[in-house]
This record gives C-alpha cells, structure tokens and sequence, in this order.
C-alpha cells in the first residue's frame, strides 16, 4: 500500500497521523511532544507517542491503514505502531509491565490544547504540571517519573540526572533499588546519553 501522500518530513508524517486520528473520532492523549510544547524539554522519542483505550486500539490501527499508513499489532498487550515515510506513531494503550491499561480515568482530566493547528487532550500534561507544583514531602523531592513503567530505558535521565523519584520504587511500586539496578544491567544497547 502506497505511503500517505505528501509524507515528506517529519513535520508532514505528524500532520497526517494527527489528521487521520482526528477523522477516526477516537479519543487519544499525547505524549511526549507534549512535553517539549509546556515545559521546554525536548526529549528527541523519535516517533509520535499517542495513547487510546485498548477496545480503542484496532479501529485507530484500520484508521492508518485506510490512510495508506504500514500498520502493525507490536505487541498484543499494550503497543501498536503506524509508519510512513521513515516516521513512527507508537499507538500505547497500556504500560509495557500490564498493570496500567489505559482507561476512561486517563481521559476524565484531560487538558484540551491544539499541535500543528489540531485539537489534542493532554492528560499527560496536566499531571505534569500537577507534580511540578507539588511541594516536597518529608524533605525530599515530590516529582515522580512513572515514565519507568513503561520503559526500563527511555526514562533513566529523568531519574539518575534530573532528579524525579522512580514510581517503580517502594513505596509507589514494587521494586527495589536492587531490582532496579539488576533491571537496568541487562539493558542492552547503549543508554540514553550514556546513563550508566
């Protein structure tokens, strides 16, 4: 099947994919992109982060491939994937580990915004702004990256540089700093800007 036409940068892929999101008439959240957008931190994810219920997910994926989008089911528990023209939309509809499917509780606080002149929901921003303000308990830093129970990987400088704590971590999760740390060892690859 042919790419979508005029699919020629990536500023082009995001118009198409956020378009053919708005005409599919699902509700999606946005990710990272969103991030860069409120708080100035880019965060180059290489692809287009968009978040759906899982009911959701086979009717978005019809969507891109009606589009002319390459579609796959990545993996049948939480990501799916859209590609044209060199560009990826990872379409997320739970965390990597399973236990955070996405819901009717992600959508219910949702902040409506626009990006490239579409309307967006940006939950994911909202509880940004929420854990930015948050004031500190018992003395330590209240921010909290959840970020890890998605990737094992991708969130490593938010923890190890930037300072938020790990949700993965007792008392939030049900890790410990040995689990992580055994967790973080077998990553293969090189780790975002060398984190190691």
């Amino acid at each position: 099947m042919p790419s979508p036409v005029g699919i020629t940068d990536a500023c082009s892929f995001y118009l198409a994919a956020l378009h053919t999101l708005c005409r599919s008439g699902t509700d999606f959240l946005g990710g990272a992109y969103a991030l860069e957008r409120y708080t100035g931190i880019a965060r180059d994810t290489k692809d287009l982060d968009i978040f759906v219920r899982p009911e959701d997910c086979e009717g978005v994926l019809a969507a891109f491939a009606e589009a002319g989008f390459d579609t796959e089911l990545t993996f049948p528990h939480w990501l799916a994937k859209a590609r044209a023209g060199g560009e990826t939309v990872d379409i997320i509809f739970s965390s990597g580990n399973g236990c955070a499917r996405v819901d009717d509780e992600w959508f219910r606080y949702a902040v409506d915004d626009q990006v490239l002149d579409l309307p967006v929901r940006r939950e994911l921003i909202a509880r940004l702004d929420r854990e930015t303000r948050a004031s500190a308990v018992d003395g330590a830093d209240a921010r909290l990256c959840r970020g890890t129970l998605l990737s094992c990987q991708q969130y490593l400088l938010d923890v190890e540089r930037w300072g938020y704590r790990d949700a993965r971590l007792r008392p939030e999760g049900a890790m410990s700093e040995a689990d992580i740390a055994a967790w973080t060892a077998a990553i293969e690859g090189p780790l975002p800007l060398d984190t190691r």
